[in-house]
């Protein structure tokens, strides 16, 4: 099943997802550059998560979910221009998300 999902997992960010810096005047080039960067902070938001080796197929449809997301962002962020203030607050919320996500996780609202 794991197979299954990294193969269309990959089909769906290698050709549908567009490039995310389009919006900018050299984005073709700026993706090349920072692609393994969003590849790598994707990685690691996922072991916020998941425990490697656990249910590689949940492991690779997080990774998706997240792969999304940060395309989204960083696309959002060209929607507003690269304002530094929308920059800044994307940044922020999403921190603010994470933190939330893993308190509730960790069941530390129950008490």
């Amino acid at each position: 099943m794991y197979k299954l999902i990294d193969l269309i997992s990959m089909v769906i960010r290698m050709r549908y997802l567009p490039n995310p810096f389009e919006t900018l005047e050299y984005g073709y080039y700026i993706n090349y550059i920072v692609e393994p960067l969003i590849y790598f902070l994707t990685y690691n938001v996922v072991g916020l998560y998941y425990t490697k080796g656990s249910a590689p197929a949940i492991g690779s449809l997080l990774y998706l979910f997240f792969y999304i997301l940060h395309i989204g962002l960083i696309m959002l962020m060209g929607v507003f221009k690269w304002n530094l203030v929308v920059i800044v607050a994307i940044f922020i919320s999403y921190f603010v998300a994470h933190f939330f996500m893993k308190v509730l996780m960790e069941g530390s609202f129950s008490r």
